[in-house]
């Protein structure tokens, strides 16, 4: 058996309780080497996932031949079409973003995900990330398994250098697709590839190897920092998740970028920079107590409320306009949560017949009467500990055009039960 065989034949002893392979195909030499040794040796049903940016007229072609392949090896292949939104990211990682949000999606539990990359990918990876001034966790490189949507990843090849796939494809004589970006220097990637990697190269035959066993010490650094600082993260951290300041601002500085890098790796699988985590401490983690500071990251703001950090991934909520809830016997959904006057907060409400209830969302200047007097919204929220960021989107709920509750939170005079019954 091949390198590449055995190495993919590891899968059913890495993942004894797997049950599918999928393979993600380009159309490209190493991912068709993988598709066809997966086929091979995988010892699992194996299907293709095909992702087709769209960003060069070359790439039309490639999902029917990819469909051509897998018909040859007996592989399901499920095309996917993903838009890549640069949003001020290069290209690059627009469409890697792209890629691994419809991996995200696809994956059903109890599959293995499965990558091409190689050692040479993975001498490619350290090279850019030790550039941009990476930290430990960076100097990993490309981790050989990690969770991924409902399934696992999986990078089998990691040991193994290009040469050893190029012999594999020539052996079997398989016909691959060529992408045309990947000869323009103008990538990062393709420059050290074409230009410096070679260099490298020429003096030191063994590079990738030696920058793939770095990445794993360092990566094994990193597992070992974590786990020294789980005890300390599990005690800052409340039961929603949050952060305490106070904890945090107790220990050095340099000591709260290393719990603040462990804590945002519960969220995000990209690790902040040096300079946002500096801007973390100097502007969200040190701001005054009754300031409301944010600090955009990965996909997400992390924001201080009182004494804690939060992590709020950025969400479009299309659904926050008025609903009419015309069954009140059935939970309406509001797409964010579903709302049911069965539930504990739902019983409290008193709603004469025949009325019309809504859910609208707040728009500023509403105010609710309670068994205290007038209260304005925004201060009914504050005193509720509603962190600004959820304000917006809290449901109020209107009877007969009145604002009558804020869900979860309060009930006002007229339409409290339990008043009610006094």
């Amino acid at each position: 058996m091949s390198a590449v065989g055995e190495a993919l034949a590891e899968l059913r002893q890495r993942f004894p309780d797997a049950e599918k392979a999928v393979v993600a195909y380009s159309g490209g030499r190493d991912s068709h080497v993988l598709l066809h040794a997966a086929v091979n040796n995988a010892g699992l049903p194996v299907r293709a996932l095909h992702v087709a940016h769209g960003l060069q007229a070359a790439a039309e072609t490639w999902p029917q031949h990819c469909a051509v392949v897998c018909k040859s090896l007996g592989v399901n292949l499920e095309t996917i079409h993903a838009a890549v939104e640069t949003s001020g990211a290069g290209q690059e990682a627009a469409a890697r973003t792209a890629r691994y949000t419809a991996f995200e999606h696809q994956l059903q539990p109890k599959e293995i995900l499965i990558l091409a990359h190689h050692a040479d990918d993975q001498a490619e990876t350290l090279m850019l990330r030790l550039l941009r001034g990476t930290g430990l966790r960076g100097l990993g490189a490309m981790p050989v398994q990690r969770s991924v949507g409902q399934g696992e990843l999986w990078r089998p090849l990691l040991g193994l250098n290009s040469d050893c796939l190029a012999a594999y494809a020539d052996k079997h004589q398989l016909q691959w697709v060529e992408d045309p970006s990947n000869s323009d220097p103008q990538f990062d990637r393709n420059y050290l590839r074409l230009n410096v990697m070679p260099a490298l190269k020429s003096r030191w035959s063994n590079v990738a190897t030696q920058l793939g066993a770095a990445a794993r010490r360092a990566s094994e650094a990193e597992r070992l920092l974590q786990q020294l600082l789980e005890p300390q993260l599990k005690a800052l951290c409340a039961t929603d998740g949050s952060l305490s300041c106070d904890g945090l601002l107790a220990v050095s500085s340099v000591h709260q970028r290393h719990l603040l890098r462990a804590w945002l790796a519960k969220f995000c699988d990209q690790p902040p920079s040096e300079s946002q985590l500096r801007s973390a401490q100097r502007d969200v983690l040190n701001a005054r107590r009754d300031a409301d500071p944010c600090l955009h990251l990965y996909r997400a703001t992390l924001r201080r409320h009182r004494d804690h950090l939060y992590w709020v991934p950025d969400i479009i909520v299309a659904e926050l306009k008025t609903h009419d809830w015309v069954e009140l016997g059935k939970p309406l959904d509001l797409g964010v949560e579903h709302l049911s006057f069965d539930s504990d907060f739902g019983r409290k409400l008193v709603v004469p017949e025949g009325s019309q209830v809504q859910v609208r969302f707040r728009t500023g200047g509403e105010h609710m009467r309670l068994r205290g007097g007038e209260r304005s919204l925004k201060k009914l929220l504050q005193d509720c500990g509603v962190p600004s960021w959820q304000r917006y989107r809290t449901p109020l709920i209107y009877i007969d055009d009145e604002l009558a509750a804020v869900w979860n939170y309060s009930v006002a005079m007229k339409f409290d039960k339990t008043y009610k019954k006094q």
